[in-house]
């Protein structure tokens, strides 16, 4: 079976996957702990990614654009899966805010997409590298592309993300 089956019309995760088990079941987008720094509560990138997507689709709908925004939920927090990325999280001492994520999100979805649609590629791309700050230039005043930058520096710097703190 796929990672993803069909299911009355509409495709659903196969959690048994293993890959999918592996990357998304068994690893967490989020920790919350307590003021003695306990972790109370920890969120699977699965159950994240659901839900975000979910939610973004909701606010969407009034102007049409729920399954663009279903779509850039589902994929938002991808750069999470990383081993670095799950470690940096159940770091005791690691610094909310000093492994960003967000742009090894948005090169995994641009390298995905970037083959069939350019521009739903880069659109997507720029959301997901925006979700936690600004929205990064396509074409900067000065001609630079600023996106495409960042993304090709993302290739090879294994970034790191948190929310534990």
């Amino acid at each position: 079976m796929n990672s993803t089956q069909q299911e009355g019309g509409s495709k659903k995760v196969n959690v048994n996957d293993p890959y999918i088990h592996n990357h998304f079941v068994e690893n967490y987008a989020r920790v919350c702990r307590d003021n003695e720094g306990k972790i109370v509560l920890q969120q699977t990138l699965k159950d994240h990614l659901e839900s975000v997507a979910a939610l973004a689709a909701s606010f969407a709908k009034p102007f049409g654009g729920s399954r663009i925004a279903y779509t850039t939920g589902s994929v938002h927090d991808l750069g999470k899966d990383s081993p670095d990325f799950q470690e940096y999280l159940f770091d005791d001492d690691a610094l909310r805010g000093s492994a960003p994520h967000s742009i090894a999100s948005a090169k995994r979805i641009y390298d995905a997409l970037h083959k069939t649609s350019i521009p739903l590629a880069e659109l997507i791309a720029n959301v997901v590298a925006a979700h936690h700050g600004w929205l990064y230039d396509f074409i900067a005043p000065d001609g630079s592309a600023v996106l495409s930058e960042k993304l090709r520096e993302s290739q090879n710097v294994g970034e790191r993300c948190h929310y534990g703190k």
